[in-house]
């Protein structure tokens, strides 16, 4: 890093004093380092819905808790999620019973040993 900054005549200065100015103008390729707060936060990636506000099913959006968004965008199609993430057992009845057809019976069963 020393040797960067020699180069491009910024020993002794502090990033406040321009440094980013100064290196990219030189081509060097340089970017803000930020916290996880701060990159969730961002305007730009809050904008684009890359990190959204999460909301949970009893108790609505909780304070500036965020979780990731859908970081592609589509030209002709909305994508996005509709729904929070399922409860912890919540959609047993529907895999078990309607994708993988187990019983109702047996899948009490699975319930009682404690497998589900």
């Amino acid at each position: 890093m020393r040797e960067v900054c020699s180069c491009l005549g910024l020993l002794g200065r502090s990033i406040g004093s321009g440094m980013k100015g100064v290196a990219s103008g030189r081509g060097v390729p340089v970017a803000e380092v930020r916290d996880p707060k701060q990159a969730v936060h961002d305007p730009r990636v809050t904008a684009r819905q890359e990190t959204v506000p999460l909301a949970h099913p009893k108790y609505g959006v909780v304070g500036k808790v965020y979780g990731s968004g859908l970081p592609i965008k589509f030209s002709e199609s909305d994508a996005g999620f509709d729904q929070p993430p399922p409860g912890l057992g919540e959609h047993n009845q529907a895999v078990y019973g309607g994708i993988l057809g187990y019983t109702t019976a047996q899948i009490e069963e699975m319930r009682a040993a404690g497998l589900i």
